[in-house]
């Protein structure tokens, strides 16, 4: 949505970070997508989908998820 690509560009700009995130849950595997390079100050904006795993139990969840967040942060490195 434009309105929220306005707002997390004014978020970047404000704490001058040069990378944004669109995070959203995701059924399929976790990768990162360039939207766009920001003119100006360069920044990057970025799509995110972050798979979320079915379960049978809630620590079957809880161990399947930390899987999934150490893919994460593997992505954003």
């Amino acid at each position: 949505d434009r309105d929220d690509m306005h707002q997390l560009i004014s978020y970047m700009y404000v704490e001058n970070a040069d990378t944004g995130i669109f995070l959203y849950p995701s059924d399929a595997t976790t990768e990162r997508r360039l939207i766009g390079i920001l003119r100006g100050f360069g920044g990057k904006v970025y799509s995110l989908g972050l798979h979320i795993p079915n379960a049978d139990s809630m620590s079957e969840f809880a161990r399947k998820m930390e899987n999934e967040e150490e893919k994460f942060m593997g992505t954003m490195a």
